[in-house]
């Protein structure tokens, strides 16, 4: 079978109780009573939603009378009611085909089976794709602690993209600027600094009216566990300015909504004190100071790396001021309050941002710069006078000095 004329992807049931745990093997074993060479779907879902192969997806199946030429099949074990487990990983297995096969259409078997009447797989898949999908949303939220941000998608599905852009952090929202999957990648707009790229579409889901975010993440990293125990399993661990959904809080615990596919959440325990409704004003150079010694990481916004404009724009945001993400266009925003006088690059005070063309660091005092930088390959303090006659030997002097009073009296709170 030719991958490049797969026109259909098929939904199926097994047609068989909802409360009968049938595998793959006894899928397998029935095709062969009826003749067949084994198996005649390419993947099966049992109850659990763990996704089971069948046939290679280069065999030709069958599942479709008149279609199986040009049709990729999946089974739901079931008749009547699938588990959340079920469509969630649904969901995913179906992001994986449209990677390879963009243009195909998603329909139950019912849905072009030439003959016979059908009601497989008893519910209407293609418009339950339409519902739940992110390719066929305005908006998705990222559901993993954080994802990569690509100017461009991999050449191909099993490809990587090009180096990191930016990161979007868990529960940021996406604005879907193309409902297409390319190669596994969708093109997206970070609602939190406007940052256009390509996102894996399996690192962001759909979340319904209800389930929106609704509190921040404070500290550079909050463990989720499974209970309100500290001691019970750690299920993730999310990053500073990452969005949640608050459940309920008891005692010192919050207890939030951990978003899957398809509706299939869960919920996990974080301390109470690290999430708050709002970014909250603050001393956004000690939080800078949070990140002292994570490791550098070009286009990384997280304390597991991060990047000199990342380190600025995080420890801005979570004092509640929205400012730009990279270097370039962060001083593009403050050149007309750069210090020109006799005192630039020589006098210094808590706060003062130093630009380079292409750096940037934050002073932690009159005389020492926290910054994230390659050459220390993490974030990391050093006098000033020595990061300024470094980097000129590499990359020239730095190009604005920007007080700190100047710096408070421009920028402009996060609304909402």
């Amino acid at each position: 079978m030719s991958l490049k004329e797969i026109r259909y992807l098929v939904v199926h049931c097994s047609d068989t109780p909802d409360d009968s745990d049938i595998t793959a093997a006894d899928i397998h074993d029935m095709h062969l009573g009826f003749g067949w060479d084994g198996i005649g779907y390419h993947k099966l879902i049992t109850r659990d939603g763990t996704v089971h192969n069948g046939r290679p997806e280069f065999w030709q199946g069958a599942h479709v009378q008149g279609q199986n030429h040009h049709s990729l099949g999946v089974c739901l074990i079931g008749r009547h009611h699938f588990t959340a487990a079920q469509f969630a990983a649904l969901e995913s297995l179906l992001n994986s085909w449209t990677a390879y096969h963009p243009d195909a259409q998603i329909v139950g078997h019912r849905d072009i089976q030439l003959e016979d009447k059908k009601t497989c797989p008893n519910f209407d898949a293609g418009s339950w794709w339409a519902e739940n999908s992110v390719l066929t949303a305005a908006y998705g939220h990222v559901i993993v602690p954080y994802t990569g941000l690509y100017a461009a998608p991999p050449d191909r599905p099993d490809g990587a993209p090009e180096a990191l852009d930016t990161e979007c952090l868990y529960g940021e929202r996406l604005e879907i600027l193309e409902s297409k999957n390319h190669n596994g990648y969708v093109q997206v707009r970070l609602s939190t600094d406007g940052y256009e790229g390509w996102v894996n579409v399996q690192d962001i889901a759909r979340i319904a009216e209800d389930d929106q975010p609704d509190h921040v993440i404070k500290p550079c990293l909050a463990t989720v566990t499974q209970t309100a125990s500290i001691t019970s399993a750690s299920l993730i661990s999310l990053p500073m300015a990452s969005r949640c959904k608050l459940i309920k809080i008891d005692d010192d615990m919050a207890e939030i909504k951990i978003w899957g596919r398809a509706g299939n959440h869960r919920s996990g325990f974080v301390a109470a004190s690290a999430i708050a409704t709002s970014f909250e004003a603050g001393d956004w150079v000690a939080i800078a100071s949070q990140f002292l010694s994570a490791p550098y990481k070009w286009g990384g916004r997280t304390a597991y790396g991060l990047d000199c404009s990342a380190l600025i724009q995080l420890s801005l945001q979570a004092s509640a001021t929205a400012f730009a993400r990279d270097s370039g266009p962060q001083y593009q925003m403050l050149q007309n309050i750069a210090c020109k006088d006799e005192t630039a690059f020589h006098s210094f005070e808590r706060g003062d941002l130093i630009y380079w063309k292409g750096h940037v660091g934050v002073m932690l005092d009159k005389s020492h710069l926290l910054h994230a930088n390659g050459f220390h390959h993490a974030v990391m303090s050093e006098p000033v006078i020595e990061a300024i006659a470094r980097i000129k030997t590499g990359y020239g002097a730095p190009i604005a000095h920007i007080r700190a009073d100047r710096l408070a009296a421009l920028l402009c709170p996060i609304k909402g």
